[in-house]
Formats: C-alpha cells, sequence, structure tokens
C-alpha cells in the first residue's frame, strides 16, 4: 500500500538522523563514502563524523525523504507520468501559427490561384480613377489612393509632394503592395497558401483602412466567409450611423458581391441593403 511506503521512508530518515552522530552501520550508513567498505552485508564499521558532517548528512537525508515522499504523494494523487497534456490546435486570436506565420485555412476556396497584379487589377476595376466626392469621407481620390496616403509615401520615399490626381499606375502599385498588402498581413496568407482570404483582407484594406482589416481579421481567424460577413455587417453599420453615406451603399454591396463572385464564380448576388431596410 501507499501509506506503507510513507513509513517505510518516515523511518528510514528517523534511523539514520538518530545514528548520524554515533556508530553507523551496514553499507546504508550515509557516511559511508568516508570509510573502508565493508567486506559482506553483515559486516559493521564504525565512523565518527564531525558536528558539520552530521549536520550536512541529516540535510541529504531529509532532502532524499522529502523527495521520494513528493514522488510517493505525486503517484497517489497526481497525473501518472505517462499522462500527456493535448496541444492547443485551436487558432490564436491574430490567426498565426505557432512560429508566428499566419494561418492557412482549410476552405471551400482553395482553387482561387491569383497573383498579386491580378488581385490589384481588381482593385483598380473597383476603384476607378481620379475621384472627389465631398460626401467621401477620405477625400480626393486616385486609383484608389487618397490624398494623405499619397502624401505619406512620398514624404517616406523623400520624393516631393504632389496632388493625387498625378499619380502614376506604378507609384499606385507600390503602395498598394507595400502599405496594404504586407501591412494588412495578407501577404503572410497569400504565402501560406491562403490567397482567398489574402485577397478579401487586401481588399478590406484598402476600402475599409488596414487598422479595420487587422480587427476583422482578427475576429475571423483566416475563414472567409466569416471575413465577408463581418464586412458586409461593417457596410451597414456605417449606414447606420451616418446616413449621408447612404449614398455609396449599394455600390458598396456590389463591390462585396464582386469580391465574392471573384473567388467564387458561383456566388448569387446578395442584395442584402434592401434585405435590412425589409423591402
Amino acid at each position: 500500500m501507499k501509506l506503507d511506503a510513507i513509513k517505510a521512508a518516515l523511518g528510514t530518515a528517523v534511523y539514520s538522523v538518530s545514528n548520524a552522530g554515533t556508530t553507523v552501520v551496514k553499507k546504508t550508513n550515509p557516511f559511508e563514502v568516508k570509510t573502508q567498505k565493508a567486506t559482506n552485508e553483515n559486516e559493521s564499521v564504525s565512523y565518527e563524523p564531525t558536528t558539520g558532517e552530521a549536520e550536512n548528512a541529516a540535510s541529504g537525508i531529509f532532502s532524499n525523504f522529502f523527495s521520494k515522499l513528493g514522488e510517493i504523494f505525486s503517484s497517489m494523487f497526481g497525473k501518472k507520468d505517462d499522462t500527456k497534456i493535448p496541444e492547443d490546435d485551436t487558432k490564436s486570436d491574430d490567426a498565426t501559427n505557432n512560429d508566428g506565420s499566419k494561418v492557412a485555412s482549410d476552405n471551400k476556396y482553395e482553387d482561387y490561384n491569383e497573383t498579386f497584379d491580378e488581385m490589384l487589377n481588381h482593385v483598380y476595376d473597383f476603384e476607378g480613377g481620379y475621384s472627389n466626392n465631398p460626401n467621401d469621407n477620405g477625400g480626393p481620390t486616385n486609383y484608389g489612393i487618397i490624398q494623405s496616403t499619397y502624401d505619406a509615401w512620398n514624404e517616406k520615399n523623400g520624393y516631393p509632394c504632389k496632388d493625387v490626381s498625378e499619380i502614376t499606375k506604378e507609384e499606385a502599385k507600390q503602395i498598394y503592395y507595400d502599405d496594404f498588402f504586407v501591412a494588412s498581413g495578407a501577404k503572410e496568407y497569400y504565402d501560406a497558401g491562403n490567397k482567398a482570404y489574402a485577397y478579401v483582407l487586401f481588399d478590406t484594406a484598402i476600402n475599409h483602412g488596414v487598422g479595420t482589416a487587422e480587427e476583422f481579421d482578427q475576429q475571423a481567424k483566416g475563414d472567409v466567409d466569416s471575413f465577408m460577413e463581418i464586412r458586409k455587417q461593417e457596410y451597414i453599420a456605417i449606414v447606420d450611423n451616418n446616413p449621408s453615406q447612404a449614398e455609396f451603399e449599394y455600390g458598396w454591396q456590389n463591390r462585396w458581391n464582386g469580391v465574392y463572385e471573384i473567388i467564387d464564380q458561383n456566388h448569387e448576388y446578395e442584395n442584402y441593403v434592401d434585405e435590412h431596410k425589409g423591402a
């Protein structure tokens, strides 16, 4: 029984300590390393230790005793040595693997295999050329790049600031790659093989801003449909909270459906605007 083992351990410790300053016998003697070896199991060997040796021996004995006692209690009440704690295989909040790389989701859009340039062409189709709508919170825009973004990019690279109406497609491409595709984390998903998710994340960063896209990403965790649902609800909330943006809601709806159609040719157009209005 386990209690017998405890008693045995306790008895050994008490016996050894009581003999620490007197004659010590047999090979279980804690000071035997300092004596001549016994020639047989029954031969006694005498040794008179110093006070320091006795104290050190007692300390070592009690240390071993409590170590053994811990093992006994662990075997009685703790987990068995062969018990394995399963690793957490859930996705992290920022949708990353253990090494920090983005998760390559197992999803139904795995056939989507466009390059960055092809993704960018879709962006140009959605964004169009130069516009300066007074109700557009972004202000003057060209190829989807707003003036403040263009100014920041020029300053960062040591170029003179120009009106966004003068931006070239090559400049826009570099901005989209560095400040949206890479900055949003879309490139990491792309490199991990989750290209459909990379595209919707990239397009969202352009349309909603990188910070908002990252917030969606933290919630969707690499799942395309979850991400697109979050994005749809954001469009609805924008208009609900600021009716002046209602003139853009059908255009946003077209873009939302257009992104879906690019990654899934079988996508059926969803008129969520009228559905939300109860029309």
